[in-house]
């Protein structure tokens, strides 16, 4: 059996763990037994062959590896509908699949566009989440984007109108978010559809079926 790795120095000066996980971890090459040593608040704050704490669970010859990332769900709160995802069903799921933290877009109703807004989607989600959740912001003016960096942790920014979402700013309008968005370090994802390739013909869509026929064909 191979031997359990040493804690490593500059572990010594972190706070102690509330609780430890033990099992298989690939750690210096090789996968080998090892101990977690995690607090309170969720931080890895220990790792080496044996990490005291008050709570210990030992998964035995399991493999423990870091959770998957999904910065893109929907949860549809607020506003619903009530079949969908909430943030405790949602969160719930994420973690059954191996997710950690998930990003929850902001189209909602009402879209999450200022920063009062983003204070309380993070209101709603304090205490009733599995997992950690980054809380997108609306990137539609650039004289909002500096309020809305010191609360939220991502930006959308929609090319294409979709639900809770349907005035997207004009490309000519892009550069100005962009550079706007840059100086708060936050990252952009972008809903990349082009208005101009719609069906014409295509009545407002009102489910899924609809939605399909207002987008252009692939290919």
């Amino acid at each position: 059996m191979p031997a359990r790795p040493r804690a490593r120095r500059e572990d010594r000066a972190r706070p102690d763990p509330d609780w430890v996980l033990a099992g298989r971890a690939w750690v210096g090459g090789r996968l080998q037994p090892v101990e977690i040593g995690i607090s309170e608040e969720g931080t890895i704050v220990a790792l080496g062959r044996s990490v005291r704490a008050g709570r210990r669970v030992d998964l035995g010859e399991a493999v423990l590896m870091p959770s998957a990332v999904d910065l893109h769900v929907h949860f549809r709160e607020p506003g619903g509908p009530e079949a969908a995802d909430s943030i405790p069903t949602g969160t719930r799921q994420a973690v059954h699949g191996g997710v950690g933290t998930v990003g929850d877009m902001p189209n909602t109703e009402p879209p999450i566009r200022t920063r009062e807004e983003v204070e309380a989607k993070a209101d709603r989600i304090r205490g009733r989440a599995a997992c950690d959740v980054v809380v997108y912001a609306l990137l539609e003016r650039p004289s909002a984007v500096a309020g809305l960096g010191r609360a939220a942790g991502a930006f959308k920014l929609y090319a294409g109108p979709t639900t809770a979402a349907d005035a997207p700013p004009p490309s000519t309008a892009w550069p100005g978010l962009f550079e706007a968005a840059r100086r708060t370090d936050l990252p952009i994802a972008v809903h990349a559809e082009d208005p101009a390739r719609f069906p014409s013909s295509a009545a407002a869509p009102t489910n899924l079926v609809a939605w399909d026929a207002a987008r252009p064909r692939m290919g």
